[in-house]
């Protein structure tokens, strides 16, 4: 048995074949899009708010502390046994002076070479550590131990005749060398060497000598010193230890250690009692973690 065919689909309309735009449908459109632009009308501008500032920081200046004069030391209130001290107890009052410095001179009459103080020379030499050497008279050079001379003086080649202020050498007559020169072989004057130096030819062995028994450096005037190091003096009624000054106790007390204890107490008893009474608290402490 044969199917029935399917119906055929209507066929869709056709579509109506659009014109090609012509020059004069684009400058309509073009005119029509100009005049709706100018009849539409702007809208009214919103006043623009100022920004919000950041507030301001508050202005401040750091006071300048006035300065004071230095304080004089005092004394403070030592801590309370517990069996009770009277408020004369206190620590004895120090104060600080400055860190130090090393020493940096020697005393009259001694010099400093190599960081120990020397006699001084005697005239004419001069200290290196702990020897003196003669100094090289002017016109030599020094060169160590020794004195370099200055150059020579020639005298020429001689004569056959005997002249007055010639000297004879060999065969021949010279002029005799000027003041301070002697001859050396027929035709030079070399400088003579200081007194008790020894003549090397070309120049002078220096004379020396030792100086023993060296001296440490001390304190520039106005400072104290303590070992190697000086301080500022302390005042009246305190005695300087390294860079503190410590004071006297108050009349009525009695000194122990760096404590002022008021009349009728005892060193021993006081420190006895202080160690209890850390004890005593330490213990507490214990308990109570």
């Amino acid at each position: 048995m044969k199917q029935p065919a399917p119906p055929k689909s209507a066929t869709a309309p056709k579509k109506p074949a659009q014109k090609p735009e012509t020059k004069e449908s684009l400058t309509e459109q073009l005119t029509s899009i100009e005049e709706k632009l100018k009849n539409l009308k702007p809208e009214p501008q919103q006043p623009s708010q100022p920004k919000a500032q950041p507030p301001k920081m508050p202005e401040f200046s750091i006071p300048q502390m006035p300065s004071q004069p230095k304080p004089e030391p005092i004394h403070h209130q030592a801590p309370q046994p517990i069996f009770g001290v009277g408020p004369e107890t206190c620590w004895l009052k120090t104060r600080y002076r400055d860190m130090g410095q090393m020493v940096s001179t020697c005393s009259p009459g001694l010099e400093l070479a190599d960081d120990l103080c020397y006699a001084q020379c005697k005239d004419g030499f001069q200290g290196v550590s702990e020897n003196c050497w003669s100094k090289c008279p002017h016109g030599f050079n020094s060169n160590g131990s020794f004195c370099q001379k200055p150059k020579s003086i020639g005298r020429g080649w001689g004569s056959h005749v005997q002249k007055e202020g010639y000297e004879k050498w060999g065969l021949l007559w010279y002029p005799q060398c000027p003041i301070g020169y002697h001859s050396t072989g027929c035709c030079l004057c070399t400088p003579d060497c200081p007194e008790g130096m020894t003549d090397e030819g070309e120049q002078c062995q220096k004379v020396n000598y030792s100086r023993q028994n060296p001296h440490p450096m001390i304190c520039p005037q106005g400072k104290e010193q303590e070992g190697f190091l000086c301080y500022d003096p302390c005042g009246p009624g305190q005695t300087g230890s390294h860079n503190v000054c410590w004071g006297q106790c108050p009349i009525g007390t009695e000194q122990c250690g760096v404590l002022c204890l008021r009349h009728g107490e005892t060193c021993t008893a006081y420190i006895a009692s202080i160690g209890k009474d850390t004890l005593t608290s330490a213990i507490a402490q214990n308990k109570q973690m």
